[in-house]
């Protein structure tokens, strides 16, 4: 007898999807097979080559994976491609189809005006509704709001009159999926303020216009581009004539009424701001560290303040704001010399100067900290906060901020952290204007150089974003979930919050959790020196330290020195003498008994002394 084997062997690869999907929307799929972890799947035409691909998922995600589809309906092929040779490893066909969108909206609106625009749609996650110039390409927009969960979105009317069109974009390839046409008309905008201003005055500007949310009121030199701005003032939120603050610098200036997002000028007002005199009597010579009184006259303009500095003037010693009294108390630096008493206003400018000379009192001694090496990091999570509001598009040197903070964090990332490491980044500020919005951009994973610079290298600042830093912390709990003893959050800015948050509270709350965190913040560009004191206060808050990168030089050596360990010194009378992380830096301390403290709530600590001429050598474990 004849016996026939049969053998039926299961192909090596294996797409399972459905036969049909809907345009721009992700499509749930699985697949079987001995994939590599640089093997990918992807849909792209039937005709395309095999090396080709358009949106993709690699398979080192899982079995069951979500495939964003292309926004134009037609006959595709989804694909199980191999990285390394270009080998299609698996095939499935399928069609797809339009969605079915609706869009309800004004057919004629006023310029700058909010809208509200109804819709119905697949609304997956991140599409979007956008204002774009009727005819222009399919991924153009202007202002836009997210759908999902939602039926409608308010979003502002371009500044420019014109044809418009309203357009539902798929969040998966920002491209329209479908638009309606609509109207902009013009508006009649005016503004009225004085011809002359002191520098730092605060003025009255009366206004015509609009008045929509985000319109705002701003004051730049006459000749900045089209859409400059500096500090500003919501039209909404002011009573009228709104009070506004003059810079400080002397010059031929505009105020400009603007709108948001475009920051299109409506209206223009030139006004000439003039300087002002400043003095100061101060006595000639004091002690090294004792305190001395400084009489002054000057315009006492908000930010406006009185300084000792070195006598090459690349840094402060001691400062008080004028708006603190006449005369301002200040502390003679320790180490003895010739420096420079100083009035300034906001923009640090010097208005007047007086020498003072700081004779010797007792020789002081000093501090070298440094901390047990840790070289591989295991154990330790960095979260790394990243401000990309708006005020990071200004220019510092040759760069804006936010180009020198890719910078800085990408030599952080690529030269600094421990290999064994975990890291996370949240950014806030990149996703839209007036908007309090903070994104996990990467939740915290082992980590990965190559992956962190990508994505680091992709943010944009964007304009006229707000600083949501409290909402950002309340975050860091959940994004630090699992991790181990050893948390570490950098927290870089250029400014202070404004979205109505309160980041000292949410650091306490964060430390009431018993979250073992430290807080440390990096100031980037931060000229207000209150702001540079409660930054210093929420990172003592939060176990950690403030440093201050008041120029773009310095920045990669304030991040660097942000993953050392803080500590701070107090006195016999419980006063914080100095704060300062453990990099072996020497540091100036008058004689006298003083306790090292760092840990959770500064409760580790050593005791030492100074003695005149002498260094002291500390090491935290």
């Amino acid at each position: 007898m004849l016996m026939t084997l049969l053998l039926f062997v299961q192909a090596p690869f294996q797409i399972l999807a459905p036969d049909h999907a809907t345009a721009g929307s992700p499509l749930a799929i699985s697949w079987q097979g001995p994939a590599q972890d640089s093997d990918y799947l992807t849909v792209v035409s039937p005709e395309a080559q095999p090396n080709e691909y358009g949106p993709y998922v690699y398979t080192r995600e899982g079995h069951n994976i979500s495939l964003p589809m292309p926004t134009e309906p037609g006959r595709y092929e989804i694909r199980l491609n191999r990285e390394s040779n270009g080998t299609v490893l698996a095939r499935h066909t399928l069609v797809v189809t339009a969605p079915k969108i609706e869009i309800s909206a004004p057919k004629e609106v006023k310029a700058g005006a909010t809208v509200e625009i109804r819709f119905k749609g697949p609304l997956n996650e991140k599409d979007w509704i956008t204002f774009a110039p009727a005819g222009s390409e399919a991924s153009t927009y202007l202002d836009y709001a997210y759908c999902e969960g939602k039926e409608s979105v308010s979003i502002q009317a371009p500044a420019e009159p014109g044809s418009y069109e309203v357009r539902y974009m798929a969040g998966t390839a920002n491209t329209a999926l479908a638009a309606i046409p609509i109207r902009v008309n013009s508006v009649n905008v005016s503004l009225a303020a004085p011809a002359k201003g002191q520098i730092g005055a605060k003025i009255e500007v009366s206004w015509q216009g609009p008045g929509h949310e985000r319109d705002y009121l701003t004051v730049v030199p006459a000749d900045a581009p089209e859409g400059n701005y500096d500090a500003y003032w919501y039209v909404a939120r002011e009573p009228n004539p709104v009070i506004i603050a003059l810079p400080s610098t002397p010059g031929q200036f505009e105020i400009r009424y603007q709108v948001e997002p475009s920051n299109q000028v409506l209206a223009r007002q030139p006004i000439e701001i003039v300087d002002a005199k400043a003095s100061l009597k101060i006595q000639g010579s004091v002690r090294s560290g004792e305190p001395f009184l400084v009489n002054w006259e000057g315009p006492n303009g908000e930010g406006d303040f009185v300084s000792i500095l070195k006598e090459n003037k690349d840094s402060w010693w001691n400062w008080a704001y004028t708006k603190w009294g006449n005369p301002v108390a200040l502390q003679a630096p320790d180490l003895p010399g010739t420096y420079q008493v100083c009035y300034q206003v906001s923009s640090n400018r010097i208005l007047a100067e007086a020498k003072l000379e700081v004779l010797p009192g007792e020789q002081p001694g000093s501090l070298v900290v440094q901390e047990t090496k840790f070289d591989s990091g295991k154990g330790l999570a960095v979260e790394v906060i990243l401000d990309a509001s708006g005020s990071m598009l200004k220019k510092e040197g040759a760069q804006t901020r936010m180009e020198t903070a890719i910078e800085a964090i990408s030599a952080l990332i690529q030269n600094e952290l421990p290999a064994e490491c975990s890291f996370a980044l949240r950014v806030f500020g990149h996703l839209k204007a007036d908007s309090c919005d903070t994104q996990l951009e990467i939740p915290l994973r082992p980590l990965d150089r190559n992956l962190v610079l990508a994505k680091i290298k992709s943010i944009q600042a964007k304009n006229l974003a707000r600083t949501p830093i409290a909402a950002s912390l309340d975050q860091v709990d959940q994004d630090l979930a699992g991790a181990s003893a050893n948390k570490l959050v950098i927290l870089l800015t250029d400014g202070e919050e404004t979205c109505g948050g309160d980041p000292a509270q949410s650091i306490k709350a964060l430390q009431a959790k018993g979250t073992s965190v430290r807080v440390n913040i990096v100031g980037f560009a931060v000229a207000d020196l209150g702001l540079k004191r409660q930054f210093s206060t929420w990172a003592q808050t939060g176990n950690g330290v403030f440093l201050d990168a008041s120029e773009s030089r310095q920045l990669k050596g304030r991040l660097a020195q942000s993953l050392k360990t803080p500590f701070r010194v107090v006195d016999s009378a419980g006063q914080v003498k100095l704060e300062a992380t453990a990099d072996g830096e020497t540091r100036a301390l008058s004689p006298g008994a003083y306790r090292l403290q760092w840990g959770t709530g500064w409760k580790l600590e050593k005791a030492f002394e100074v003695r005149a001429q002498q260094q002291v050598a500390l090491t935290i474990p």
